[in-house]
């Protein structure tokens, strides 16, 4: 199979959105065997063969999802008439073709394209919590108002030595921050996908060879958590929590 071609670009339109293009993917519709990825959620009516409704888990979308609509062909179109996370509204159109014929499914090669409007709510002006921890040490800030966090990168050991990370700011520029701390302890970088939001930070401080330290950190998101890093030591601080707030 030939590798998978990939764009998602700005494109000009009545409303601002991005356009995506993908070629050469590859769909296995399979719903036989030990492990299938495709569930039919309605039958189809037995003297017309209209109405059915199947669901196929596809990890290539990595959280988000597509919702088409057009009749089981070998080759043809479907719709796109819906989408969640990356491809949230998403509209447009799939080209579709059998590729391989196997006994627990068929492999579909799609070729998609479309697009998703940019959605313009009101904006939420950031508040700031914190800081934990001790008098010491130079404070940090960013100087850019912040729309998505893109990554986290930590350096940790006994404690945490460093942390930084990457933003997307309110006009759509990405950002770094960081690294603040030392050079020491153990890489780790957490790589939130474009639906995936931080919904607390947790921890502890306290003194490490007199100087005081943040000891251990936690991070939880809407999808899963991520650490700890470093040892739990010293006085634990947590982010206030809301349920509507996004950190």
């Amino acid at each position: 199979m030939a590798g998978i071609n990939c764009s998602i670009v700005p494109c000009s339109a009545l409303m601002e959105g991005k356009e995506f293009n993908f070629s050469n993917l590859y769909l296995h519709h399979t719903y036989g065997g030990p492990k299938p990825n495709q569930s039919t959620i309605i039958n189809n009516n037995g003297s017309t063969g209209l109405g059915m409704t199947a669901v196929n888990n596809w990890a290539v979308l990595k959280g988000s999802t597509l919702q088409v609509m057009g009749v089981p062909v070998e080759c043809g179109e479907w719709a796109i008439v819906g989408g969640t996370g990356e491809f949230i509204m998403a509209s447009g159109v799939i080209y579709k073709k059998v590729h391989e014929r196997r006994s627990e499914g068929n492999i579909i090669e799609l070729t998609i394209h479309g697009f998703c409007p940019s959605l313009k709510g009101t904006k939420c002006l950031p508040t700031k919590v914190g800081p934990w921890g001790g008098n010491g040490g130079t404070p940090q800030d960013i100087t850019e108002t912040p729309k998505r966090l893109e990554s986290i990168t930590i350096r940790s050991g006994e404690v945490v030595d460093s942390i930084s990370f990457s933003y997307f700011d309110q006009a759509g520029q990405k950002r770094v921050a960081g690294p603040w701390g030392g050079p020491g302890g153990n890489l780790n970088t957490i790589e939130l996908s474009s639906s995936e939001f931080l919904k607390e930070v947790s921890g502890t401080f306290g003194t490490y060879y007199g100087s005081n330290v943040i000891t251990f950190i936690k991070f939880v998101t809407n999808v899963k958590t991520y650490g700890p890093f470093g040892k739990q030591n010293g006085t634990p601080f947590i982010s206030p929590c809301r349920t509507t707030a996004v950190l």
